[in-house]
């Protein structure tokens, strides 16, 4: 669950009294050489009399995406609404949140970073694009996918997060090894157009499909000619939308700052208008706490 190539240990204790009789307890052991954590990375308890936490656990694959394996733990007689109704409890690897950023954009010589709102004048005809590759089981062989297209056309699929069309394949199979590798590739632009828009995804090796899941998700970027725009001047780590009464909440989390303050344009009932969401100081390269925003849904 930390990523680091060696498999973790689960263990399930149903019958643990805790505070409460019965509450049930699990236990999560990263492995290591030569053998794996005699204490506990991490614990969760039942929180209930008689909830027996624990009788059942389970790998969940890569839920999110992330690369980092996920966990399922269950409670079946928690009472949740009604008696013995159960629960299952859910834990994401890594804690829920990247180490870094997964995807990069490079010059054409695939050294050197390329902001979104630049080109590379050394070679404007191309620009690369790189991905830290983990499997969530451990070593794995994989292959990147990626779907390059210019502003103003769609990403296949519809949705486009069930896309399977791409641009490109990596020629061979790459051993990512026990932490991961970054795999890079070199992007031709098409003639007479400047902005791009690009995504990729890892595909894993058939053999090691344990938890039956071929593909990663998908992880997209952008690529735009000098004098656009560019993009916030934060890392975004996460961001996710949920339905909430009448409007629709919008939470993100950001890995580093260089502005004391920003805002965010929100579509409400009468159009646009700008909202501050949040005020903070620099970060110092430190994730601060979620950054939220309510939005009227039109």
């Amino acid at each position: 669950m930390n990523g680091d190539g060696y498999a973790d240990l689960l263990i399930g204790l149903p019958l643990y009294d805790q505070t409460l009789t019965d509450e049930g307890h699990a236990r999560l052991h990263l492995g290591r050489n030569p053998t794996i954590t005699p204490s506990a990375a991490a614990t969760i308890r039942g929180a209930e009399t008689g909830a027996e936490l624990g009788l059942a656990v389970a790998g969940a694959g890569d839920v999110n995406g992330d690369g980092y394996s996920d966990i399922l733990v269950g409670a079946p007689l928690f009472d949740s609404g009604a008696a013995d109704a159960g629960r299952t409890v859910f834990g994401y690897g890594n804690e829920g949140g990247n180490i870094d950023r997964l995807t990069r954009q490079y010059q054409a010589d695939l050294v050197n970073p390329l902001a979104t709102n630049c080109m590379d004048f050394a070679d404007p005809d191309h620009f690369g694009i790189g991905h830290f590759a983990r499997s969530p089981i451990q070593r794995n062989a994989v292959r990147m996918h990626w779907e390059v297209v210019f502003e103003g056309q769609a990403f296949s699929g519809s949705p486009i997060t069930s896309g399977q069309g791409n641009t490109g394949v990596s020629a061979a199979a790459i051993d990512i090894g026990a932490g991961g590798t970054e795999i890079k590739q070199l992007i031709y632009k098409t003639p007479n157009f400047i902005r791009y828009k690009w995504r990729v995804r890892l595909e894993y090796d058939k053999a090691k499909l344990i938890d039956g899941q071929p593909f990663s998700r998908w992880f997209y970027g952008y690529a735009s000619g000098y004098g656009d725009i560019g993009v916030l001047p934060v890392e975004l780590l996460t961001i996710a939308a949920a339905e909430e009464g009448a409007v629709n909440r919008v939470s993100w989390a950001t890995k580093s700052h260089r502005v004391q303050q920003f805002g965010v344009r929100g579509r409400t009932q009468h159009g646009w208008q700008h909202v501050r969401a949040h005020r903070h100081g620099s970060s110092g390269g430190q994730q601060p706490p979620d950054d939220r925003l309510r939005v009227l849904r039109r």
